[in-house]
């Protein structure tokens, strides 16, 4: 695998990994042979803010070291595309460097978006429940809920002020 192809999937698996939701709306269940966890929720709390940038951060930074000359078409197309991921941000809570000076949910609460509906449409449309272990998944899902949205709700309290 070539250096832009594993920054490539290490960014993809940190973002699916830190956005479960993602993941399996897209129906995504490994990456690369890495397993992603069916049983998380995302961290909205400031910490899980953190780890986000920080993964696309470190993103950022591998990329900056390739050697763009040396890519063929193929690497090249994968650098670009990741670059526009680390550098304009793409799914909901990855706003990228051009975006991580505005909040990450403006407001987490509202009745167009936010982290409660992506939640709500996790549990009742995208979680896949065709396993026994899909069922346990999905009942860890439902266990860790009540602290996803006391996440939201102190991200509604101090992000708002």
């Amino acid at each position: 695998m070539s250096d832009v192809n594993r920054i490539a999937d290490d960014l993809l698996f940190g973002m699916l990994s830190e956005s479960p939701d993602i993941a399996a709306h897209l129906g995504i269940r490994d990456v690369n042979g890495r397993a992603l966890a069916n049983d998380t929720l995302t961290d909205f709390s400031d910490d899980g803010v953190a780890a986000r940038r920080q993964t696309m951060t470190k993103a950022a930074k591998a990329l900056a070291a390739v050697d763009t000359t040396a890519l063929n078409t193929s690497d090249r197309a994968t650098h670009d595309v990741t670059r526009y991921l680390v550098e304009d941000g793409m799914f909901w809570i990855f706003h990228g460097a051009d975006g991580a000076c505005f909040p990450e949910i403006a407001y987490p609460l509202n009745p167009v978006e936010g982290a409660h509906q992506v939640l709500s449409t996790l549990l009742v449309q995208d979680h896949v429940l065709s396993s026994a272990a899909d069922i346990d998944g999905y009942q860890a899902r439902l266990k860790r809920l009540p602290a996803a949205l006391h996440q939201i709700r102190d991200a509604a309290r101090t992000r708002l002020r």
